[in-house]
């Protein structure tokens, strides 16, 4: 059960830097159009935080006095971009992408890239994201 969510809208000075698929979970469903949405827990589930759709990068320790680093289990990209969400700070270390639409409800399993783009094989990314980008492709 939800207990709170969380939204940050943000402006061009923030933005310094850059598997479930179809519809949204009916348990993501609430998450706001052209927002990305972390899950603190499986399956939709925990605190949600969402973040507004814009081109451009997030470091999560910098917004939300960091509460959301390092805290998503499950995520939804209501977004029309693909979403690049990486291990480490300012876009750093392996990452996962999601593109618009796209919902994964348990990050302990998924495909993950590594820092060069190869492919590192399935494993757990739960927890670990700390920064974001939104792009076209």
């Amino acid at each position: 059960m939800r207990s709170r969510t969380l939204s940050v809208a943000f402006g061009t000075a923030i933005m310094m830097g850059g598997a479930i698929f179809g519809a949204a979970p009916a348990q993501a469903a609430g998450c706001p159009a052209d927002s990305l949405c972390l899950y603190n827990d499986t399956d939709y589930e925990g605190i949600e935080y969402d973040f507004r759709s814009r081109l451009g990068c997030i470091t999560l320790n910098a917004v939300l006095n960091g509460q959301a680093n390092d805290r998503a289990s499950s995520l939804y990209n209501n977004t029309g971009l693909v979403q690049r969400l990486y291990q480490d700070y300012e876009e750093g270390g392996k990452y996962i992408k999601i593109s618009p639409g796209q919902a994964y409800a348990d990050l302990r399993s998924i495909g993950i890239w590594n820092a060069d783009h190869s492919y590192a094989g399935v494993n757990t990314f739960n927890d670990r994201i700390s920064s974001f980008c939104g792009s076209n492709s």
